[in-house]
């Protein structure tokens, strides 16, 4: 039997993955305070699928120290937080199509974006810092 062996990638997109599905867990609890009627339906699974998105994009972008196009240093906070609201378009623009009684539909999109961009960063810190980044993931 061989025992696989965790490499710096690895390590680093299986912690980005890890965070991201109880990162989308918490924010369909945090969903359920306004729709109570969140939890088992296409609604959760979106927001914890669009979340494990964010988690498989920053695991995988530790490529990027620099702008590819205008070649300034992006430092991991900017790269995760950049990613996260990048990714959470697509939800947030899902509460402008479906909205929900009560709710202003601009208020949830803009709360969805900003989770996202804390949701991102916090996970593609915790990525480089137990995981790495850069040319050192390549050992």
């Amino acid at each position: 039997m061989v025992i696989p062996v965790c490499t710096p990638l690895r390590k680093r997109f299986l912690i980005a993955i890890s965070l991201s599905i109880f990162f989308g867990f918490v924010c369909a609890w945090l969903a359920s305070g306004s729709n109570p009627g969140i939890w088992w339906s296409a609604l959760m699974w979106a927001i914890v699928t669009n979340r494990l998105i964010i988690g498989m994009i920053v695991g995988l972008a530790w490529v990027y120290l620099r702008h590819p196009v205008l070649n300034f240093p992006i430092p991991a906070y900017i790269r995760g937080t950049c990613l996260g609201v990048f990714v959470s378009l697509s939800l947030a623009s899902g509460t402008m199509i479906t909205p929900i009684a009560n709710q202003n539909p601009w208020n949830i999109f803009f709360a969805t974006l900003i989770a996202g961009g804390i949701y991102g960063l916090i996970i593609d810190l915790a990525a480089t810092k137990w995981g790495g980044e850069g040319k050192e993931l390549l050992k």
